[in-house]
């Protein structure tokens, strides 16, 4: 029974995150209210599962919609145009007649879903681990190729809830956002565990070496 109730609450959190998300980008008209509405969404959700205990999912979720406003827009809509002009041009690369542009179709098609993973993982990074915009990017692109496993897992749970709501539309308003944050938190976290238990283990060796060359 306890089980039940941890989980119908995690259910409901879920839903309510949800409507907030959709809330705030209303209020802030749409296409500015979204990009900070969703961070607010991935601080929310991180905070969570890391069982903050004093967190106040409204109080919060509007602190960080407003701490995020202006660098969550222009971060957001950098990477919104760079996606879209790659997806441009790999589906002109696609359709178009020539054989010799045609070619560039699979490597655009590489460059546009390596920018889709380097995305997913900025806020993640940002989040948990404060560094600027140039290294974040650098770490969410070399993240990419460490524990690959959890990489391809990410991806495949991802599509799973791609095609539940797709197959279900009626859960876009209580999941449409908050679901797939919750997934790309969840392989986030444990990845970051990992990786900072190697550093950690790795900064131990070092500093046990030099102790003992001293």
């Amino acid at each position: 029974m306890e089980r039940i109730y941890y989980l119908t609450a995690g259910i409901l959190r879920l839903v309510y995150i949800n409507l907030l998300t959709i809330f705030f980008t209303i209020l802030g008209v749409g296409l500015f209210g979204f990009f900070p509405a969703l961070i607010a969404c991935f601080s929310i959700i991180r905070k969570d599962m890391l069982y903050d205990q004093n967190l106040s999912i409204t109080k919060t979720f509007f602190q960080e919609f407003k701490k995020y406003f202006i660098k969550g827009n222009l971060a957001g809509w950098i990477f919104f145009v760079i996606g879209c002009l790659l997806y441009v041009n790999f589906t002109i690369a696609k359709v178009i007649g020539n054989e010799f542009i045609q070619l560039s179709y699979y490597p655009i098609l590489l460059v546009f879903i390596l920018f889709l993973m380097i995305a997913i993982h900025i806020v993640p990074l940002s989040l948990h681990y404060h560094n600027n915009w140039k290294a974040t990017v650098k770490n969410a692109w070399l993240i990419l190729f460490v524990q690959p496993v959890h990489t391809i897992f990410l991806i495949g749970a991802l599509a799973a809830g791609y095609y539940l709501i797709a197959f279900i539309p009626g859960l876009i308003p209580f999941f449409g956002v908050s679901g797939f944050v919750w997934i790309i938190m969840f392989f986030s976290l444990n990845k970051f565990k990992k990786i900072d238990v190697a550093n950690a283990s790795a900064a131990k060796t070092i500093a046990t070496t030099s102790s003992y060359r001293i």
